[in-house]
């Protein structure tokens, strides 16, 4: 018997823990490290990835244009324990009393014979006596994407010297013996039952940061209730950007960095493929503070720049492709939400509207007059997906006015339809929780012929790197705006401030008392400039090559486990899964 535990080492930016007596989590082998035993087979600790085929992509199957087809969830990545079959893992359970045993499983690779099923079972060991207490049935099936996670939850009795048992094996007797595919048990946690009380104003608060693509400053006079719910809180109307596009953008979010130092984005500019690069083995990031708080996290996204090659999951339990349509995105957040309730939670909420295609859905409350979409008319999606200048990026897109306006439009009625759905819905969840913090944060805006040229990616006009962030917690902070141009990604930064969490590493930015150089660098496009800079006296061009212009992290790559899922749906195994519109 093979035991596992290594002792649980937090960093100092996460003391503070809550005392014994009141943590809800009683056993967790991935975050806590407690210990568990191999009585049979093999295992390891890693992410398993459930993939469909639309995963990496933006399909027209999939777009915003045709909303329908296709599953709801693309992608679904959590960390956990890949066993073998058959195996058993064994857990000496912690506490007598009532225990909540949570977890999801899937079936990650391997084959049987035709019409053979895998038991992953959870079993109760008393007085020399077994008890199931519950048994998923997978499908050992072959196709891809045909392996989803099974949510698993059961609650018991547990007694002195009890042991739970985590047994994956054949349904068929007969098979009992025969090596079979791996399977994961992901996120598995033992819980209090029912969970302690939770004290609004000692205990950690659940964070909720809501952050929308593409979102310009002045997108904000379109969207009056979430304009209304930023007022409440700390807001900053004009911020700035550290890019012009996703992934560097969300890297700086992520870790409080600019892209000089975390290292996400694009390269260099030379070859015929892009170089992406991914974020340092080093970068120390939100999502890893709150785990090792003791958070239950996850992000829900959908954009191609955000998966988990980008080095962005870093710290989420469970890290989510959706199709792009808010309401899904909210309706996997409600679920997520209500089942993580017995721990402090920490949600990433990206939501891609008003990104390209606008396509503005029928909602109910919100009428929307736009007529026939010119766009559907300009092969946008391969001009983006090409190299180019912004010369010629301005000379593709010269439309006449009339058809211009109709783009806006589109684009603000995005807007309008995104601000209708998801204002209520964080009104809902605030009224629920009055001890709830909420972040608002767009990674970049969209140029619309602002200064003659349009989209993102390409220039630091204001249109494209002015964008509005805010803190809500209305129980501690006093609702204050500032038109003080500051660093977006400084909201990670009074995040923690607020919590009054300290960083021992490092100093992240704080907004409420930022001083000093602003910058947003590093494009998705060659350009004329690399950046931009902001002075007491203005701003100034960043000549485009000059050294930080261009992102130095790690090379884009696929850990195997990815790798395999990727190929088994047919892709190329490839990071650049998608050089479109999704930037």
């Amino acid at each position: 018997m093979q035991r596992f535990g290594f002792g649980f080492l937090l960093l100092a930016a996460c003391s503070g823990q809550p005392s014994a007596s009141s943590e809800p989590v009683l056993w967790d082998p991935l975050v806590k490290e407690d210990a568990y035993a191999l009585v049979t087979g093999e295992s390891e600790i890693g992410r398993s990835y459930f993939l469909t085929r639309w995963f990496g992509r933006e399909d027209p199957e999939t777009s915003a244009a045709s909303k329908g087809s296709g599953p709801d969830v693309l992608g679904d990545s959590r960390t956990g324990i890949r066993v073998s079959t058959p195996s058993r893992l064994q857990i000496d359970l912690p506490m007598e009393g009532s225990v909540r045993f949570q977890a999801a499983v899937r079936l990650e690779s391997g084959t049987g014979p035709p019409g053979a099923k895998v038991l992953a079972m959870v079993l109760l060991q008393e007085d020399n006596q077994w008890q199931n207490l519950t048994t998923v049935e997978l499908s050992a099936a072959p196709e891809p994407g045909k392996r989803p996670w099974r949510e698993l939850e059961c609650s018991f009795q547990s007694k002195r010297e009890a042991k739970l048992e985590l047994v994956c094996r054949w349904a068929d007797n007969l098979q009992a013996n025969r090596p079979g595919p791996k399977v994961t048990w992901a996120n598995p946690k033992l819980l209090r039952n029912p969970p302690p009380e939770r004290d609004s104003k000692s205990d950690l608060p659940d964070v909720l940061l809501v952050t929308v693509d593409t979102f310009r400053a002045d997108a904000m006079d379109h969207a009056p209730g979430l304009q209304k719910l930023c007022k409440q809180g700390r807001y900053w109307p004009g911020a700035i950007s550290p890019s012009n596009w996703t992934l560097p953008a969300y890297a700086s979010l992520f870790t409080g960095s600019p892209p000089e130092i975390h290292g996400a984005g694009r390269g260099s500019f030379q070859g015929q493929e892009r170089d992406y690069r991914a974020l340092k083995d080093s970068a120390l990031t939100l999502a890893e503070i709150f785990q090792r708080k003791g958070y239950a996290t996850c992000m829900i996204h959908a954009n191609p720049f955000l998966e988990p090659w980008t080095g962005l999951a870093k710290g989420f339990e469970r890290y989510v492709r959706c199709r792009d349509e808010t309401a899904i995105h909210l309706s996997i957040a409600d679920a997520w939400w209500q089942r993580e309730r017995s721990r402090p939670r920490f949600l990433v909420l990206h939501l891609m509207a008003p990104h390209l295609p606008y396509a503005p859905p029928q909602v109910d409350g919100l009428e929307l007059e736009l007529g026939p979409d010119p766009m559907a008319e300009i092969p946008w999606r391969e001009f983006l997906a090409g190299e180019h200048n912004a010369a010629a990026r301005q000379a593709f897109f010269t439309l006449d006015e009339e058809l211009r306006e109709r783009i806006r439009r589109r684009y603000f009625a995005e807007v309008r339809t995104l601000d209708h759905q998801l204002s209520p819905w964080l009104q809902a969840k605030m009224a629920q929780n009055s001890s709830l913090i909420v972040g608002f944060h767009s990674d970049h805006g969209e140029e619309l012929w602002d200064q003659g040229s349009f989209e993102h990616g390409h220039s630091f006009a204001d249109a494209v790197v002015q964008v509005p962030v805010a803190l809500i917690w209305p129980t501690h902070l006093s609702p204050a705006e500032s038109q003080q141009p500051v660093p977006a990604h400084g909201l990670a930064g009074e995040i923690l401030s607020v919590l009054d969490w300290q960083d021992p590493t490092r100093s992240w930015i704080d907004l409420s008392n930022f001083q000093g150089e602003l910058r947003s660098s590093q494009p998705l496009y060659a350009n004329d400039h690399g950046g931009r800079i902001w002075q007491s006296h203005g701003s100034q061009p960043i000549p485009f090559g000059q050294a930080g212009t261009t992102a130095g992290g790690l090379s884009a790559s696929l850990e195997p486990a990815l790798q395999q899922a990727l190929a088994e749906l047919g892709y190329a195994t490839s990071p650049n899964l998608d050089e479109g519109s999704g930037n």
